[in-house]
């Protein structure tokens, strides 16, 4: 297994390079508590999706499990805040069932935002920041949920080959 720690400007950064962590998050993260950074995209990793590595890590600013096998719910606790986070990616993994009413309070200076690919079912939050929403091939049904006039800095919103009208 290949770990790449790098330094950004003194902030801590891993990097899992693809297909080396084997199915399982490495133990090691559990015991990160500065972490910056965090790119585990394409490793095959499976299980429920760690919402621990947000609450050990709450400087993160960039969280990415791209193209994995997470399977799930975005279970996040509702009183935590992570103020630093300005991209997450849980694109194409086996997420469920609805985000949390209370997303857009736990992250209130996300930029980006991925989750496409999964089965996602209703589209509730607000992002003040939210620059890019990406949540293609998901299963969203109805109309255009309203909360989408709020994201006034929104430049990019992708839902193709979703049921939304």
């Amino acid at each position: 297994m290949v770990i790449s720690f790098i330094s950004i400007e003194t902030s801590p950064v891993i990097q899992l390079h693809p297909q080396l962590a084997k199915s399982v998050i490495p133990s090691f993260l559990f015991r990160q508590y500065d972490l910056r950074v965090v790119d585990l995209r394409y490793n095959d990793l499976t299980r429920d999706v760690p919402t621990w590595l947000l609450d050990n890590n709450t400087k993160l600013e960039y969280l990415s499990f791209e193209s994995n096998s997470l399977t799930g719910v975005l279970d996040f606790r509702s009183n935590s805040k992570h103020f630093h986070m300005l991209l997450l990616d849980f694109s194409s993994n086996c997420i469920h069932r609805e985000l949390p009413p209370f997303i857009g309070s736990i992250f209130p200076r996300l930029e980006v935002l991925n989750l496409s690919g999964n089965a996602l079912q209703d589209w509730i939050g607000e992002f003040p920041s939210l620059v890019t929403l990406s949540l293609s091939s998901n299963h969203f049904d109805g109309v255009v949920p309203t909360g989408f006039c709020k994201l006034n800095e929104l430049c990019f919103l992708d839902f193709l080959t979703t049921k939304l009208a």
